[in-house]
């Protein structure tokens, strides 16, 4: 059993060399000049217990139904990578990509074998390597600017087949916009196995920045702060995006059961074809 185990990992590691290659020059500058301030890295297995709260049966149960079996499908911004565990226990070939070494960590000691860091504005992967790329429960967003956003939806065609799909699961603006814009901000208390956190939401007045305030309590009675942002986008704006990077977009839904976005809806799951 023990040199199955190591057989498997040799081959993984064989895999990884086989897809990955370092960015182009100015993707690297790029990468080193725009640092992401990286709450989730600070938060480490704090946010491993949050994540495991998550719909992932459902998500996973809904990405399958969008995706072929053996292909080859990268989870960018992975996190803890309850998706890239998932996905490769239903038999895909599943790639982990995130920029938190922390939570790389945690989904590597939770059973991920295929895991690379990397920033989504630089891929370290060679060019049209991937035949699907999946961006699940709101890990899209969170970059410095639009701009950076949009240079990561480049990123993601470039290394993505012709053919290929590109999953890309966020919020619905619309909805967020009418329950907090211009409202005060919004008080809930969350219980997790080993802390309390209180999250304060709110919506910017213009409507384009989600900001969660996170105050954490550990049972043990030690106290950490967190604040995080993140772009808001309607469909046009993620059409418009995805149609620079030539996206044709494919299929809309507005959660995890397929059901048609409307401005209610709680997800909004744009399902495009690289042209």
């Amino acid at each position: 059993m023990k040199k199955m185990k190591a057989a498997y990992k040799r081959s993984a590691h064989r895999k990884n060399k086989q897809i990955t290659k370092s960015p182009p020059d100015h993707y690297t500058a790029m990468a080193q000049v725009h640092k992401i301030d990286n709450v989730f890295d600070d938060m480490d297995n704090l946010w491993a217990e949050i994540a495991q709260r998550h719909q992932t049966q459902q998500q996973t149960r809904f990405l399958k139904t969008q995706l072929k079996p053996n292909e080859r499908v990268l989870d960018a911004a992975c996190g803890t990578g309850r998706h890239t565990i998932a996905l490769y226990k239903e038999g895909f070939n599943v790639v982990g990509l995130d920029i938190s070494h922390k939570l790389l960590k945690i989904a590597k000691s939770q059973g991920a074998l295929l895991l690379v860091r990397g920033d989504l504005r630089a891929l370290p992967f060679k060019s049209e390597i991937f035949s699907a790329i999946i961006s699940v429960d709101n890990s899209f967003g969170y970059l410095a600017s639009k701009d950076e956003d949009q240079k990561s939806v480049f990123e993601t065609r470039r290394v993505l087949q012709k053919g290929g799909r590109f999953l890309l699961d966020v919020f619905n603006r619309e909805r967020l916009v009418y329950k907090y814009a211009g409202k005060q901000a919004s008080a809930r208390l969350f219980e997790y196995p080993s802390f309390q956190l209180e999250q304060v939401r709110a919506v910017s007045d213009n409507g384009e920045w989600l900001c969660d305030h996170w105050a954490i309590t550990e049972y043990s009675g030690k106290k950490r702060v967190f604040s995080h942002k993140a772009h808001l986008y309607t469909f046009k704006e993620l059409e418009e995006m995805l149609s620079k990077a030539e996206f044709v977009v494919d299929s809309v839904y507005g959660d995890y059961e397929k059901q048609p976005f409307k401005q209610d809806s709680k997800r909004l799951i744009v399902v495009s074809i690289a042209k």
